[in-house]
């Protein structure tokens, strides 16, 4: 198991997202859904990439189970989102099957109190998520995401871009929303992005422990 407490910097991101909104011609709420690859309800940007849908959000089996292989070019959902850097689905290829060798199971948890939009928010205060990941190969799987997809997007066609919300940035990030041939929706760079999460913390776990696999393979315990 891997564990991870991120920091995140809610006022920067706020702060970069309003600037950037204004210039962005579709506004900053298709620009945030265009960062992370749904809207803010949850709709995919790859089914639905000019508003959010409703009946998407409440129909599970669209809303998780979409590809990106007719998408290729980003025009829809763009290459460096976050949800698409994370799990690139069939846009590498071969019906998903080298993107599934990498696939894990995570969750998070919000920490620190949630501020409106609107409202002031300090990044320095305590406030971020609890990251955990469940995969049977550490090094193939989570540290591959992270140093592959994540950190380096070459994989992506993303050259030395980092991921937009998670990537270690230091000022100098870009992301690139690709145009389509409608004048009033033409490409987008966004540029000198801060770093908009923070690594604070983390280890790596045995799931079940030493103890617990040693106590199974001794049978003093039933795994059932």
């Amino acid at each position: 198991m891997v564990y991870r407490k991120l920091h995140q910097n809610v006022g920067a991101f706020r702060k970069y997202l309003d600037d950037q909104g204004m210039l962005y011609p579709g506004g900053k709420e298709r620009l945030a859904s265009k960062f992370v690859g749904r809207w803010r309800d949850g709709t995919p940007v790859e089914l639905s990439p000019h508003h959010s849908d409703p009946a998407l959000v409440n129909d599970m089996a669209r809303n998780m189970n979409f590809t990106y292989g007719g998408d290729l070019d980003g025009s829809r959902c763009p290459l460096g989102a976050h949800i698409r850097r994370g799990n690139p689905r069939d846009a590498f290829g071969f019906k998903g099957q080298l993107v599934n060798r990498r696939r894990i199971a995570r969750r998070g948890v919000p920490y620190g109190q949630y501020v409106p939009e609107g409202l002031p928010v300090r990044d320095e205060d305590e406030r971020g998520m609890i990251f955990m990941a469940l995969n049977a190969s550490i090094s193939g799987q989570f540290e591959h995401i992270c140093g592959q997809w994540i950190e380096y997007g070459n994989d992506a066609r993303q050259g030395n871009e980092k991921d937009l919300l998670v990537g270690n940035h230091e000022g100098r990030g870009r992301f690139i929303i690709t145009g389509t041939e409608d004048p009033s929706d033409p490409p987008f760079v966004c540029s000198n992005m801060p770093n908009f999460v923070e690594v604070r913390g983390g280890d790596y776990f045995f799931v079940p422990s030493i103890t617990a696999l040693t106590m199974i393979a001794g049978g003093a315990i039933d795994p059932r």
